[in-house]
C-alpha cells in the first residue's frame, strides 16, 4: 500500500508540473494534453505498476523548464532532480548556451552545486569514494535497449542487479577483478567500440544545436520548446534508451510541440506511444530474451 500510494503521488506531481508548463504555453491545453499522457497504457505501467525514479526526477526536470528564465530557482530544480536520476542535469547544457549574460550562466551553475553538496551532504562524509563510484559505475554499462545495443550484437536487458553492486564495490575495484564481456551490460566490452562516441557526438550536436536556435528565438513560447526538443534529442540519441526513458520523453514531446496544432501535437504523442508499446513487446518477448541470454 505504500508503495502504491507513493507511485500516485509521484505520478500525481509529474503531471502537475506538466500542467504548470502549459498553463504558460497553452491555456487551452492544460486538460487535453496531460490527459492524454496519463491515459497512455507505457506510462501507467512504468509510473504506477513497476516505477521507477523516473516521475521523482522528470517533476523537477520540468519545474526546472517551467523556472527556466530564472537561473536560480532553475538550477535548484535541475539539482533535486539529479539527485534522483542522472538526467535532469543535461538540462544544465541547453540553459548555459540559451542565457546571454555571464551572471546567469554562473548563477545557475552556482545554485546547481550548492544544492548539489547541500542534500549530498550526509553521503559525502560517511564514504565520499562510493558517492564518486555510484555515478563512475555508469562507464561500464554497455547499452540498453536501443538501435546501439542491436547494432552492437546485444539483446540483453539492462541489468537486474546493478544498483546492489553500484552500493556494495567501487566501480575502479569492480573494473579490476571483473573482466568486461559482450554479453554482461554491467561491465560490457564493445564488440564495436566507436558506437559509444557516435552516440556522444551525435548528443552534443544536437543539443548544442537546437539550443543555439532557442538562444535566437522570437519569444519565450518557442525558446521553451526548443529546449524541451534538445533534451528529447538527448534520450533519442543515448546508448541507454530504453522503454522507461519514454516517460521523460514524452513529457518534453508535450513541451516541444506545443506550437503545433492540437490535433497534430495529440496525434504525434500518440503515435510516439504505439511505438513504445512496439518497442516494449519486441524487447522483452521471451523469445528475444532467450536469444539474449544465448
Amino acid at each position: 500500500f505504500i508503495l502504491l500510494f507513493f507511485n500516485v503521488f509521484t505520478f500525481f506531481l509529474m503531471t502537475s508540473a506538466i500542467y504548470l508548463n502549459l498553463t504558460r504555453l497553452s491555456r487551452e491545453r492544460t486538460l487535453s494534453i496531460p490527459l492524454t499522457i496519463t491515459l497512455m497504457p507505457s506510462i501507467i505501467y512504468f509510473t504506477l505498476i513497476i516505477a521507477h525514479g523516473d516521475t521523482i526526477a522528470m517533476t523537477f526536470a520540468l519545474l526546472a523548464l517551467y523556472f527556466f528564465e530564472n537561473p536560480w530557482l532553475a538550477g535548484f530544480f535541475c539539482g533535486c532532480g539529479t539527485l534522483s536520476k542522472f538526467y535532469p542535469v543535461v538540462l544544465l547544457l541547453p540553459l548555459i548556451i540559451y542565457y546571454k549574460g555571464l551572471k546567469k550562466k554562473l548563477a545557475l551553475l552556482y545554485s546547481f552545486i550548492l544544492t548539489m553538496l547541500l542534500v549530498s551532504l550526509p553521503y559525502l562524509l560517511v564514504d565520499p569514494l562510493m558517492y564518486l563510484s555510484v555515478a563512475t559505475s555508469h562507464l561500464l554499462r554497455g547499452p540498453s535497449e536501443s538501435v546501439f545495443a542491436l547494432i552492437d550484437g546485444y539483446f540483453g536487458h539492462t541489468g537486474f542487479m546493478h544498483p546492489t553492486f553500484d552500493g556494495t564495490l567501487y566501480s575502479w575495484q569492480f573494473a579490476t577483478l571483473y573482466d568486461p564481456a559482450y554479453y554482461d551490460h554491467f561491465r560490457y566490452k564493445w564488440n564495436i567500440p566507436i558506437l559509444p562516441y557516435i552516440s556522444l557526438g551525435l548528443q552534443l550536436s544536437s543539443i548544442i544545436g537546437i539550443s543555439l536556435l532557442a538562444r535566437k528565438a522570437k519569444d519565450q513560447k518557442e525558446s521553451l520548446a526548443l529546449i524541451s526538443l534538445a533534451i528529447f534529442s538527448y534520450f533519442a540519441f543515448s546508448t541507454f534508451y530504453n522503454p522507461l526513458v519514454h516517460i521523460p520523453q514524452i513529457c518534453l514531446l508535450a513541451i516541444a510541440t506545443i506550437n503545433w496544432s492540437k490535433r497534430k501535437q495529440i496525434r504525434t504523442l500518440i503515435a510516439f506511444e504505439a511505438v513504445n508499446i512496439f518497442h516494449s513487446l519486441i524487447w522483452y518477448c521471451p523469445l528475444f530474451l532467450y536469444i539474449g541470454v544465448m
